[in-house]
Formats: structure tokens, sequence, C-alpha cells
């Protein structure tokens, strides 16, 4: 036991939400004490037991505190730090069958039977498990059997591919990190039948242009990393095609000199390798549309495309007043009193339209403008 009675005195009076035990060389026997005073404080809902020395036995002990909602019990690199959480599964079990919301056990001996365990788990939300000696086997399970997990991170595991053939039956997560994983293109392909991502992390895997042109297709995806990967000019240029993303991480892949430098055309800011979409666009044309007093009908889009104003020569001279940033160009043309009512019902697809459309066609990657056709064409230039 190394925990003071002072230090148990001051977690008993406590009236934080949260307690920082981290790198306190905590044992089982801490953990059992500090559980029978917690179970008395309502008020501490987050504990922190990283790089500790808790086992099993500790794990059992603080699952039984129905008050508290997060735990962390994660290590450093392995190797790396004196004394390290150990907790193998059956402390999981426990603490899977707890009221927790967040989990983190990091760099812990989880294995294969510990994940199936909070596959089958009822409340915990956000589950970091990096680095916890999970396979393939393991992962496969959780992603059948899991419905309660929305936010997940599984790092530097040996899922492999052949651990993502069940994701696809997974309708719950959201937001998931699989960075070195050993992940290749089918893996990448497997993922793309899932219908619940939005953010997903793919950095230091093995996945080419087949894996990114499957990616590319998903519907969902906001946020999308695959820095550190063998995506080549092709998977790039697909992946820039794909008009939900508003986050790209294409840093560290094996694009050419001249693909990087089309890339930008897709996004309003880029930076290393690195694009965003920033949704302030949409919203300046919403609070346009919101001023304007001229109703036309939500279904006619035709002003937009047959206006005389909105010429080549006056898309061109806004581009070079807004130092050919599409963003402020775009929102210039919104925003002028001569169209004033274009934009006042327009839906929110069309919207989003005609600011996919704009931006395409006023700065596009050679040979990338869409022909015309959608609901809303490219403004010519």
């Amino acid at each position: 036991m190394t925990i003071s009675v002072e230090k148990l005195e001051e977690i008993k009076n406590s009236r934080e939400e949260s307690l920082v035990l981290s790198g306190q060389v905590l044992d089982d026997e801490d953990v059992i004490r500090i559980a029978t005073i917690l179970k008395k404080n309502p008020f501490i809902k987050k504990v922190d037991f990283s790089y500790n020395n808790i086992g099993n036995a500790g794990a059992v002990a603080i699952a039984e505190v129905e008050t508290l909602e997060e735990l962390d019990f994660h290590n450093g690199l392995s190797g790396y730090d004196d004394y390290e959480n150990h907790i193998g599964p059956s402390g999981i079990k426990s603490l899977a069958s707890s009221t927790l919301k967040k989990l983190n056990l990091s760099g812990n001996p989880v294995g294969n039977d510990g994940i199936v365990y909070l596959a089958n788990n009822s409340t915990i939300v956000e589950l970091i498990v990096d680095d916890c000696e999970i396979s393939s086997k393991g992962i496969k399970e959780f992603f059948k059997i899991n419905t309660t997990t929305k936010k997940a991170s599984f790092r530097v595991n040996n899922i492999g591919d052949d651990g993502l053939s069940t994701i696809h039956l997974n309708h719950t997560i959201e937001e998931l990190d699989l960075s070195l994983c050993g992940i290749s293109d089918l893996g990448a392909q497997f993922i793309a039948a899932n219908d619940s991502l939005i953010h997903l992390q793919l950095n230091e895997n093995k996945i080419q242009n087949t894996g990114a042109l499957a990616l590319a297709k998903h519907k969902k995806l906001s946020n999308l990393d695959v820095g550190g990967c063998e995506i080549g000019d092709i998977g790039a240029q697909g992946l820039a095609e794909n008009k939900t993303f508003l986050y790209l991480n294409l840093h560290g892949n094996l694009l050419s000199a001249a693909t990087t430098d089309d890339l930008a055309g897709y996004y309003f800011n880029s930076h290393d390798l690195v694009f965003t979409r920033t949704p302030e666009f949409i919203a300046q044309l919403k609070l346009q549309k919101k001023r304007s007093n001229t109703a036309i009908s939500s279904r006619d889009t035709s002003p937009i495309t047959s206006s005389p104003l909105i010429t080549p020569s006056y898309t061109s001279s806004l581009q070079s007043a807004h130092q050919n940033d599409p963003h402020e160009t775009a929102i210039a043309i919104a925003t002028d009193p001569r169209y004033v009512g274009i934009f006042n019902n327009f839906s929110e697809e069309q919207l989003e339209l005609f600011f996919n459309d704009f931006h395409d066609a006023v700065k596009p990657p050679p040979s990338k403008i869409r022909a015309s056709g959608s609901v809303l064409p490219p403004i010519p230039m």
C-alpha cells in the first residue's frame, strides 16, 4: 500500500468531478481502499489511474462504484515505465459489467477474451484499447456483438484485414482509430462497407490506391486520416472527389508534385497534404437566405446559372479581388445585392451543391471540372 491516510481523507471530502491519481505507484490494495471511499462520494465521476501498478483485483473493486462514469488505466510505451497497470480479462469482465461510459485500457493485456467482454457492455460509449494484444479474432467478435460503443481506438493491435471482415455488421460505431493495425486494401474495402462511420483514422497502414478508392465511395465519412499509408495519385484524386469530407490527411503518401498541387483545388485550406473544407460557407449562404426578402421557388435553380451577371469576367474579377480564394469569391457572389433573391429559398441540399459546384468551377484541378447535368451546373470560366 502506498496511498496515505491524508490522501484518502482528501478523496473522501472532495467535491470535484475528477480525481487524478496518475503515476502514484498504486496497487490493488490501494484501489480497494479508494473504491470503498468512492462509494460514499457521489461527486467524483472520473478517475485517472494511469501509470500505476493496478491489476485485476483493483479493477474488480473499482467496477463496483456505480457513480463512476470514466476510468483511465492507460500505460505508456511498453518497457518505459517502472510500474504498469496490468488488467487482464478477469478484471475487464467486471469493468464491462459496470455503468461506465468511457474506459481507457491502453497498454493493458486485454487480449481477445477481454475485448469480447467489452463488446457485450451496455454503457461504454467511448473505448480506448491501444496496444492491448488484440488480434483479428477478438476484433471480429467486437464488431459483430457491440451495439453501444460509438467511439473506439484500437491503435497498434494486430488486427489486419481479416479483423475487419465483420465491420459492416456494426451500425453503432461512428469514430474509429485503426492506425498501425496492419491493414491493406482489402481491409479498407471492408471498412468502406460500414454505414455508420463518420470519423476514421488509418495512419501508418499499408493502404494503396484500391483501398483509397473504396473509401472514397463512403457516403457518410466527414473526417479521414490516411497519413503515412501507400496511396498514390489515383487514390488521392479519388478521395479528393468525395464531397462529404471536411478533413482529409494524405501526408506521407506516394503523391507526385503535380497531384499535390491539384488536390488543393478541392479544398479551401491545405497545408502539408492536410486538407480541410470549412462549413462556414454554408452558414454564410444560410444567413444571406434569411436576410433576403425576395421569394423564389425552392425548386427553381435557374437564376444562378442563367443570370447574365454571373459571367466568366465577373467571377474572374472577384477571384483577383479575393486573391484567388474560392471561399471568399463564392461568399462575395452570395452576398452581392444583385443576387439577393437567388439563394432565398434554396434547400440545404441546393446550397451545398452550389458550394461544391462553384468551388470546382472556380479553382479546378486539370481535367476535373464536372460536366453539366447536376442540379446546379458549374459556373463556366
